[in-house]
This record gives C-alpha cells, structure tokens and sequence, in this order.
C-alpha cells in the first residue's frame, strides 16, 4: 500500500521543512517535503492524494529559468496538477497577500496561522 500525504513542503532550508512538517504532522496531516522545483515535481508524480502545497516563493524564483521564468512558475505548475498554493515569502520580497491568486504567507509568520490557510482548502472525497 502506497503512503498517503496530503501536504507537500518546498523549501530550499532543511531546517523550516522539517519543523512545518514536525508540526503538521502533530496536527494530524501528513506532509511530505521537497527541497527544490525538480523534487517537488517529481513527489508530485508519485503522490497522487496531495492536496495542499506550501511553497518558498525564493524556490519559485529560481525555478526553471526560462521566458516564462515568473516568481510563480512553480506555483502555477502545482496548481495546474491540483494542488493548493499556500506560498511562504521573506520580508524583504514583494508580494501582495494573494500573488497571483495564491495566499502568501510572510515569514516570521505563526504555524497557527499557516494551519488556518490549511484547513480552508477543501477536503476531496
């Protein structure tokens, strides 16, 4: 039987994916973690059932290069594949709460708050 993860976590620095995914592993989701674009597709290949993805807009920056190289490359491929963008944003980086169509987070940001974002996206039957 194949494992079964509902919240993916892209985040270039192992120590914030493992505390978001510490954390909402003790809130009873299950989350998988990704470092970079290529990870996070390829996770996204294998785990059918994930709903929700929390993304480093800095990743997203980097991701792919290219003529459509936006802050929101990433993001738009995850949301194109079904999932929820939730993006995680450093102070110093531009974005309006809702880049693009997707919440931002602005980091230092609250886990509770985070969590709040969460559950708002709907649960698939």
């Amino acid at each position: 039987m194949r494992d079964i993860y509902d919240v993916m976590v892209v985040d270039r620095r192992i120590q914030v994916r493992s505390a978001i995914c510490e954390y909402l592993a003790a809130e009873g989701y299950f989350p998988i973690a990704a470092a970079d674009y290529e990870a996070a597709i390829e996770l996204l290949r294998l785990q059918a059932t994930l709903r929700v993805a929390l993304v480093d807009t800095a990743l997203c920056n980097k991701a792919q290069g290219g003529p459509r190289s936006s802050p929101w490359r990433l993001a738009d491929e995850l949301a194109a594949r079904g999932l929820h963008v939730i993006g995680m944003a450093e102070p110093e980086e531009r974005h309006d709460q809702h880049e693009q169509g997707y919440p931002v987070l602005r980091r230092p940001f609250h886990l509770r708050a985070m969590l709040a974002y969460i559950r708002a996206v709907p649960v698939m039957s």
